[in-house]
């Protein structure tokens, strides 16, 4: 089915795993146009760091989960520019920054504006 001009697809559409890389060993994944709509899981108990690009070539709406499997160790989710991470505290206002996401913790990231803006929510971030 096809919803609207755009042509967007409607219903299940699956979400591809990925482990490789440093989120199977540790150290800097850094996400590429190639990840958009792919779930990313960290199975490693070494300090990893997802960081999301600020390229023009990665759209706007691109989005991407990830999944903290790995049981020890951190998971940071970083920009380039911390102030270009936003997500809506509890109280309802923005902050922005780097964020850390716990053991079990399933986040979602998503461009926001083509200058490398992202949204970040989900549980598990601090």
């Amino acid at each position: 089915i096809n919803v609207g001009s755009g042509g967007y697809s409607a219903g299940y559409n699956e979400t591809p795993e990925v482990t490789s890389g440093a989120l199977g060993s540790g150290g800097t994944y850094t996400t590429t146009i190639d990840d958009i709509g792919l779930f990313l899981r960290r199975t490693t108990t070494t300090n990893t760091t997802v960081s999301l690009p600020q390229l023009t070539t990665v759209p706007v709406g691109a989005t991407t989960l990830i999944h903290n499997d790995g049981n020890g160790g951190t998971m940071t989710i970083s920009c380039p520019t911390a102030s270009n991470l936003q997500w809506i505290e509890g109280s309802g206002s923005a902050s922005t920054g780097n964020r850390t996401l716990a053991y079990n913790g399933i986040c979602t990231v998503r461009k926001k504006t083509s200058g490398g803006t992202w949204q970040i929510w989900g549980n598990g971030l601090s």
